[in-house]
């Protein structure tokens, strides 16, 4: 946090929390990644269905300071957002069929993604005729 002198100044933090945040969330992703892709053998489906829905969590909390700034600009848009996560993850925890479960936490984390990408912390293409877009 800024001084007041430092305010006066016009001086600001060169330490960029943007990047950190977007280093933690691919952290995350790769954890997610990772978990997906082991060949241990003692990790039961419901075991890693159970840490991919952690880590999601963790995800939205990280995401969380985003969706309160999408709220003062678009709060139809944040609103969507919170209500899927919210509806997703609720029909994951009563899922009892993997299969259901796993499509559920598909959903979930597709819509993270959507939500990083909607933040300016996720991906950015480069359309043929130069343009850019999120």
């Amino acid at each position: 946090m800024l001084t007041i002198e430092q305010e006066e100044l016009g001086e600001k933090s060169a330490y960029n929390e943007g990047m950190l945040q977007i280093g933690r969330l691919n952290e995350l992703w790769v954890k997610i990644e990772s978990l997906l892709h082991t060949n241990d053998s003692n990790l039961t489906p419901p075991y890693i269905q159970h840490k991919w829905n952690i880590i999601l969590d963790s995800v939205w909390r990280e995401l969380s300071a985003d969706l309160l700034r999408m709220r003062e600009t678009d709060g139809k848009k944040a609103d969507r957002f919170e209500q899927k996560n919210r509806m997703l993850r609720l029909l994951f925890l009563q899922s009892k069929k993997l299969t259901k479960k796993y499509y559920y936490l598909n959903q979930r984390h597709e819509l993270m993604k959507a939500l990083q990408d909607s933040s300016g912390k996720g991906g950015r293409y480069e359309r043929k005729d130069g343009a850019d877009f999120e």
